[in-house]
């Protein structure tokens, strides 16, 4: 997968979830993905499951920054209960749509 799939797959859930969603019209990519070209595939070959296990690990962190986040911080309107539905729900949905990064390489040493 590439960083320009990548992007169109976050793009397409956007689109397609943007007015299911109670005050949501849009997304932002943030982190490195914006400094890559669309071309690089620089994205590790994982399993579901792996993606699930890190996913899982991220929500416990997500709901503990909930919990304690006290001063306002660039992208903190990320981090509450209104857009959990957005960072947690949509990449439980991405990824059971099947969009985890899997390769058949990572399947064959992973069974």
């Amino acid at each position: 997968m590439t960083v320009g799939d990548a992007k169109n797959i976050a793009r397409q859930w956007v689109e397609k979830h943007k007015g299911e969603i109670e005050g949501f019209s849009g997304a932002h990519f943030t982190g490195s993905i914006n400094f890559k070209p669309e071309e690089d595939a620089d994205f590790a070959d994982m399993l579901k499951k792996q993606v699930l296990s890190i996913l899982g690990n991220m929500t416990q962190a997500y709901y503990y920054a909930i919990q304690v986040i006290r001063t306002p911080f660039f992208f903190d309107f990320d981090i509450c209960e209104a857009a959990r539905s957005v960072c947690i729900g949509g990449s439980h949905q991405m990824i059971d749509d099947g969009n985890h990064r899997a390769s058949e390489k990572a399947e064959k040493l992973h069974p």
